[in-house]
């Protein structure tokens, strides 16, 4: 168990660990911007199938 923990601990001091996490953290900022940017499309793409619909039923009860 000594063992174990002194390699994890090696690891995490590592150039290598601190480069993952450095990936790590900008690939979490990259997934929230483009979740961010979903949710306000998302408003956009609501809006324009509601359009349509309301377009297709009146056009429908003419």
């Amino acid at each position: 168990m000594k063992r174990f923990l002194s390699h994890v601990s090696n690891y995490l001091r590592s150039t290598q660990g601190q480069t993952l996490v450095e990936y790590a953290l900008i690939l979490m900022l990259i997934a929230m911007v483009v979740i961010f940017m979903l949710m306000g499309l998302g408003q956009t793409v609501n809006s324009t199938y509601s359009k349509i619909n309301t377009g297709v039923v009146n056009a429908a009860g003419q």
